[in-house]
């Protein structure tokens, strides 16, 4: 509401403004106005309305001859598109972004554009070329001795060293960046970079610290009135109890994390939440409940275009169809989300789809077909450098 009034209030001073004002600059404050739309847009999941303002942004930027502004616009639509899993567009419309920045010397921006592309390689599942774009950028950040931007990539690189397993490089990079942000009394910065070490220690089987450091994490987020990390915080809290087998608290965690996200407004929030209780469901024996949850949240993912969680909701209820005794069921599931993954450049994505298919096929007794299906998989992780699922 706060982000409305003030873009409200923007818009009322450019039209002011406007009045006997040179034409280049109307297109400037009008601009500016447009982007701030565009950006709450964002922040409420609503890719269409955002886009289009971004775009009208764009324009603008472009009649009045702000190529900062173009390149700002075009990096915006960039993580757009990322958001609903349009890779080939984000890479293309960031990577135009960085090439005005670096023309204009725009240090700040293009490593900011770097960590963006960087993103989008780990949504593809191009491990090697997302470390690559994310060092380049922390060394921009370096270059220009920035702060916050210098923790951010740290934090960022953390999360690509993580997907190799790379996880004590990822606990170093996490850790570099945890006491930037606790040096600059930034508590919510301190609260990602907690979850992020939770998450390290949660895969490598130690929960008890992973509970210990979410924990910390939920605690200073909720003192930041942080309720998006509070959310995320809360979700992980229930992976790993989740996985201890304490599925009463693992419960409590993902009903609180969820009724989070649905307060804010946090769609995505959602997906994870409803993710995470379906799993928990599976878990007790209770296939229909976790059938709902699956359900709901791929009907979520499909309304905000979201095809990269869509093809990952599509995954999960396979895994649940399969368990369920449901073969053909499963294998059309994973055809599915194959589909996505192969639609989107999402690599990582495939190998796993085609993992799961390679399974259920051999049950199937479709013996050739599923080990076709399984070398396809190893041959996808080999080259993406990261161990199977």
């Amino acid at each position: 509401r706060q982000a409305r009034e003030a873009t409200a209030r923007a818009a009322t001073a450019a039209e002011c403004a406007a009045a006997g004002s040179p034409p280049r600059q109307v297109a400037w404050r009008k601009a500016l106005v447009a982007r701030l739309e565009a950006g709450i847009a964002v922040k409420e999941a609503d890719h269409g309305s955002a886009r289009r303002g971004f775009e009208a942004g764009l324009e603008l930027s472009r009649e009045c001859g702000d190529r900062i502004g173009v390149a700002s616009c075009l990096s915006s639509l960039g993580t757009v598109d990322l958001r609903v899993g349009d890779y080939a567009a984000a890479v293309r419309r960031l990577t135009e972004a960085l090439s005005i920045q670096r023309s204009a010397g725009d240090r700040s921006g293009a490593a900011s554009s770097l960590l963006s592309i960087a993103g989008v390689h780990m949504r593809r599942g191009a491990l090697p070329d997302a470390e690559a774009a994310m060092r380049e950028g922390l060394r921009l950040f370096r270059e220009i001795s920035d702060a916050t931007g210098i923790s951010q990539a740290l934090n960022n690189l953390g999360n690509v060293l993580y997907q190799r397993s790379a996880w004590d490089e990822a606990l170093a990079a996490y850790r570099e960046s945890l006491e930037m942000r606790r040096a600059a009394g930034d508590r919510r910065g301190v609260g990602s970079c907690l979850n992020n070490i939770g998450i390290v220690h949660h895969v490598r089987g130690d929960w008890a610290e992973a509970l210990a450091v979410y924990s910390e994490g939920l605690e200073i987020s909720r003192q930041a009135g942080d309720r998006v990390s509070a959310g995320t915080l809360l979700e992980n809290l229930g992976h790993v109890h989740r996985a201890r087998g304490t599925l009463d608290e693992a419960a409590a965690a993902y009903a609180e994390a969820l009724s989070i996200y649905r307060d804010i407004g946090d769609k995505p929030g959602v997906v994870g939440g409803l993710r995470g209780l379906g799993a928990l469901q599976a878990m007790r024996g209770e296939p229909g409940d976790a059938r709902r949850f699956f359900e709901e949240a791929l009907a979520l993912c499909r309304g905000l275009g979201d095809r990269a969680s869509e093809g990952m909701g599509l995954d999960s209820l396979g895994i649940l169809q399969e368990a369920c005794g449901e073969a053909a069921a499963a294998e059309a599931s994973f055809r599915e989300a194959l589909a996505l993954h192969e639609a989107i450049g999402n690599r990582a994505g495939r190998a796993m789809s085609l993992a799961r298919l390679a399974g259920v096929l051999r049950a199937r007794g479709a013996l050739a077909d599923a080990s076709t299906a399984a070398d396809e998989a190893a041959r996808l992780n080999e080259e993406l450098g990261q161990k199977p699922e």
